[in-house]
């Protein structure tokens, strides 16, 4: 595995030796790579766990424009409203009044006695509004203090679980193994279409295309620690270089491989 990450990152031409690969073998090193990827979440979770600076913000900013609720109060632990609202930042909602749970969200839901957390339909996990320090909250009160006591508080909710730092992990994971696929797949048919005089059959193709896209793995890893968002602008110029690259030498490296 780890001759074909070297030499398709640094190699390309080389790579087309890799296009014979059984596709256990092919499918192992689809599923192994992405999970550079994980080392950002991993590192934060261990430098500064729980919610972070910029999602804190997008929730304070969303509070502040969805949350600001007349006649809605936690009173001596109790919440008094006849309202319902909605507030969402990232892939959280944070709901008061009556609901309807979406499976594609976290969902924060101010219950009349306790906040809960669902994972779409399902009870994680809840807490007193006392425990948080909410036993009394005026909702109406839209200034920057109250709205942030409310975010402080949600986020100490979140915080105490635990659970988003390993989700986290996970989803960007999952998030770089579908994005590898997809490079892969829209890299195949680019040279399908550039490439069409040479006899090669779509599988042979895509094997050198999950190949040749463990680029795409490294540019994001990089853009990612380093915060250099403009980087992924040249991922697809990238990935076509390295293929235009490998296909060229194919005529001249591996005639046998055609026949």
């Amino acid at each position: 595995m780890f001759k074909r990450l070297t030499t398709s990152l640094t190699k390309p031409p080389l790579a087309v030796f890799f296009m014979k690969d059984k596709w256990p073998r092919v499918i192992l090193y689809l599923l192994l790579i992405p999970m550079f990827l994980m080392i950002p979440s991993w590192m934060k979770s261990l430098i500064s766990p729980g919610m972070s600076l910029d999602r804190y913000e997008r929730m304070v900013n969303a509070l502040s424009q969805d949350f600001v609720l007349e006649d809605t109060a936690i009173t001596d632990g109790m919440l008094i409203t006849d309202v319902q609202a909605t507030a969402t930042f990232d892939y959280f909602n944070i709901i008061i009044g009556e609901y309807t749970l979406e499976q594609d969200k976290i969902q924060f839901v101010f219950l009349p006695q306790d906040l809960a957390l669902y994972v779409a339909n399902m009870e994680i996990s809840r807490t007193s509004y006392a425990t948080l320090g909410l036993d009394n909250h005026d909702f109406s009160d839209g200034s920057v203090s109250n709205v942030r006591r409310l975010a402080s508080a949600i986020k100490l909710f979140h915080d105490d679980i635990g659970l988003f730092s390993t989700a986290e992990i996970f989803v960007s994971y999952f998030t770089g193994l579908f994005d590898y696929i997809f490079y892969a797949l829209l890299m195949t048919l680019f040279m399908m279409v550039f490439t069409r005089q040479l006899p090669l059959p779509f599988g042979m193709r895509l094997k050198l295309s999950i190949y040749l896209s463990t680029l795409y793995v490294f540019v994001e890893l990089l853009a990612i620690l380093f915060g250099v968002v403009w980087i992924e602008y040249l991922i697809i110029p990238l990935l076509y270089i390295w293929h235009f690259w490998a296909y060229r030498s194919i005529k001249i490296v591996d005639r046998g491989l055609l026949s």
